[in-house]
């Protein structure tokens, strides 16, 4: 048997002219369909009709011969009376004329068995038709796509080209111009890598398009079937039916079964009828392809490859940039393309396993030994394969940047934990964590990290190195830091400063009727309107839950801001708090402040391991000792104080801050001391201080003369995990949107 013709080897990017054929295929279908069903209702009015039908069909015939044959511009002439099919066409009208009489009783048979499997055939057709067109459109977009994508690399390219070029005719005697030049420059060399890369791979994807995508569009069809034929003995063989290949059988087969039926109700039609059945029978769609390939085969070449033009003024060369900038760039691009090479390595797995079971499923319709429509089998396994072809597209995009990269940068790929941003819209501005400049909109303008918090620009996510730390307290948000205090300015007289902004918190508070609550979860806040809040300490809160999940705070050093409500365990402030607060205030509003002592709160029993240690037990407050190397400078385990006057060594992680605050004269001081689970109410003159001193946190306070310093907090090694609730989503509309953990 003869082997099909494969278009994609012969016509190579000629699918323009495979699709007329196949329009014409389709045509010639449709012109069938009217010959039978005209045939029907002329075979009532007897043989005059049928010869008029017959000499229309001709002319139809005629017209569609050409294009049928050899297509619409042929390069040869007189080689329509070699096509078999057409050949067949002429018997049929011929014979019209002869048996024109014989029919009048086949005419609803006719309207039944031939009419409308015609149809069907045609609309099937179409259907095909319309799937491979749409198919090959989106081959062509994907292509026009990589292309595209080439084209506006080049110009940002040369966008950012000429932006340096601007930058070196300007004067950069100034400190900002010089990183305006730097960071313009950056940002070319970041955009002539990015160019470099989508020339290979609009390179990758040119080749793929006309080496296998156009070929296999062209030889596109059903998988190959095993066909039994039934004869003395049984012989199995294989086929390959491409589409049009299986058009022109199934219109064989129909004008076969019209005329097996003729020839079962007009015995007197019956020479005729076996005129028009050897020349169906002599109809090899394999001969007709060839003849329409030998006619229509056109000079065809596949373009050059892309190259890397460099802007002009600059001179540049076409090599990628190792800066530190691009290369990180880079290296980001590098992560995301494996990242994206796995996915579609396990979806064209995915892919293949189906085009295998649609094979299958059509096999098994072909022979009948499985229930179901065998054209829907077809459309199952094409559609696999199209999928399957959009696939290995992709993938040999991601491959081509791959090793695009690899070859540049080598095996300095970067860091290890790259950050997995996500679009965020940013209804109030902040601060990018790369450039420093606002992210502000609605439209998604940047991109927040799923593990750490950190926010940037979308253009500036490939240029931050993948250091993610996954944790989001590791990143304080942009205008919550304040800058440390130098020691001289710890040294310096700072109680009426303090007492002076104390006395007017006190009065906005007392102003608002406001209640407390204590915070059991660390949060770590990542915009302005956040406020950083550690777990045992006591807020004010300003405005309650509104449904959102969020409260409006203020801690106990004048910051104010949004934190999670289920963060909080809020419980109201009654009246006798108020004058608790208010006489503690008046009793001691003449008190003067002395040099007092550092002292610690034991928080775990210790038996003494040796004569230079101390037992102590949990509650006990020891007395630190003073100097370079004594109290917390004895050294990082161990702290140096006296108990009764006696000099020990303690462990630090066993003992705390007292959680008094700071020792001062009894006489001077109105101390209010609660267990580490309450708060603690601290007076110096008129300046109410609400401290709170958890279990797992060392505060360091110190009075000295007239200055009062608090340190930072270190976690105790001892602190036990615990489990927080989710943060709550952000609404819009709202400053809370962009509060996060």
């Amino acid at each position: 048997m003869e082997q099909p013709v494969k278009h994609g080897q012969s016509l190579l990017d000629q699918v323009d002219s495979f699709t007329d054929v196949f329009d014409t295929q389709l045509g010639l279908l449709a012109d069938l369909r009217d010959l039978y069903c005209d045939r029907a209702a002329l075979e009532r009015e007897y043989a005059i009709k049928l010869e008029l039908l017959a000499r229309k069909v001709t002319e139809k015939r005629l017209k569609a011969a050409a294009p049928l044959v050899v297509g619409n511009s042929p390069r040869k002439s007189d080689t329509i009376k070699q096509n078999t099919l057409d050949h067949a066409f002429v018997q049929i009208t011929s014979t019209l004329s002869n048996t024109a009489q014989d029919h009048v009783a086949l005419a609803n048979k006719l309207a039944t068995e031939i009419v409308k499997p015609l149809g069907a055939l045609g609309c099937r057709g179409e259907d095909h038709k319309k799937k491979q067109t749409q198919f090959y459109q989106k081959l062509l977009s994907e292509r026009d796509h990589y292309y595209q994508d080439c084209v506006a690399k080049k110009r940002k390219y040369y966008d950012d080209c000429a932006k340096v070029e601007t930058c070196q005719k300007k004067d950069r005697s100034s400190d900002s111009a010089v990183r305006e030049y730097e960071q313009k420059r950056s940002d070319m060399l970041a955009s002539k890598n990015m160019y470099l890369v989508a020339i290979a791979v609009a390179n990758s994807v040119k080749g793929k398009f006309y080496k296998e995508d156009i070929p296999n569009f062209e030889n596109v069809g059903i998988p190959p079937l095993s066909i039994v034929r039934k004869d003395t003995f049984t012989v199995q063989f294989q086929i390959y039916k491409d589409l049009q290949t299986c058009l022109v059988e199934d219109c064989v087969t129909i004008l076969k079964q019209a005329q097996v039926a003729q020839t079962m109700y007009h015995d007197v039609s019956k020479d005729h009828l076996a005129l028009i059945s050897m020349a169906l029978n002599n109809v090899p769609p394999v001969k007709d392809q060839s003849l329409f390939t030998d006619f229509s085969d056109k000079p065809f070449s596949v373009s050059d490859d892309f190259s890397f033009e460099g802007y002009a003024a600059l001179c540049d060369a076409d090599e990628m940039s190792l800066e530190h900038t691009p290369k990180v760039c880079m290296q980001n691009m590098l992560f995301q393309s494996r990242a994206k090479l796995r996915k579609a390595e396990t979806d064209l797995c995915a892919k293949r396993i189906e085009v295998e079971r649609c094979v299958e499923l059509v096999s098994a319709r072909s022979t009948g030994t499985t229930l179901g429509s065998f054209d829907d089998s077809i459309n199952y396994y094409l559609d696999a394969k199209k999928q399957e072809t959009l696939v290995t597209t992709s993938m040999l995009a991601f491959q081509s940047e791959i090793d695009v990269i690899i070859a540049a940068i080598g095996d300095d790929e970067g860091g290890s934990t790259p950050h997995t941003f996500k679009s965020s819209s940013f209804p109030v501005a902040i601060s990018c964590s790369y450039c420093g400049y606002s992210i502000w909109g609605l439209r998604k303008l940047g991109k927040t990290c799923k593990a750490c918090g950190l926010s940037v620009h979308a253009q500036c996510e490939l240029k931050l190195p993948a250091e993610c730390t996954g944790s989001p307290g590791d990143y304080k948000a942009a205008g919550m830091e304040s800058p440390a205090l130098t020691p001289s300015q710890v040294t310096q007289p700072c109680v009426d400063g303090i007492i002076e902004a104390s006395a007017r918190e006190n009065e906005t508070l007392v102003k608002e009727p406001l209640c407390s609550a204590v915070v059991i979860y660390d949060f770590f806040a990542t915009s302005s309107f956040g406020l950083n809040i550690s777990e045992g300490t006591t807020v004010h809160v300003l405005e309650e839950d509104d449904g959102s999940g969020w409260v409006k705070v203020a801690d106990n050093h004048g910051g104010k801001g949004f934190v999670p409500a289920s963060y909080l365990a809020i419980s109201k402030a009654g009246s006798s708090d108020l004058s608790e607060m208010k006489g503690v205030e008046q009793g001691s509003a003449t008190s003067n402040i002395v040099v007092g002592l550092s002292l610690a709160r034991v928080l775990y029993d210790y038996q003494a391991q040796g004569p230079h240690e101390l037992t102590i037990v949990e509650g006990e407050v020891l007395e630190l000792s003073s100097g370079p190397c004594g109290g917390q400078n004895y050294s990082e385990a161990w702290w140096e104080g006296e108990a009764n006057r006696r000099t020990i060594l303690a462990i630090k992680a066993r003992c705390t801050e007292s959680d008094q605050g700071c020792l001062v004269s009894k006489t001077h001081w109105s101390i209010g001391c609660a267990r580490p689970t309450q708060r603690l109410l601290c007076i110096v003159d008129a300046d109410p201080r609400i401290e709170y001193c958890p279990r797992t946190l060392i505060l360091v306070g110190q009075v000295s003369g007239s200055t009062l310093a608090m340190d930072d907090c270190d976690v105790d090694p001892l602190e036990l995990a615990d489990v927080r609730p989710e943060i709550p989503a952000s609404f819009p509309g709202s400053p809370r949107s962009n509060v996060s953990r």
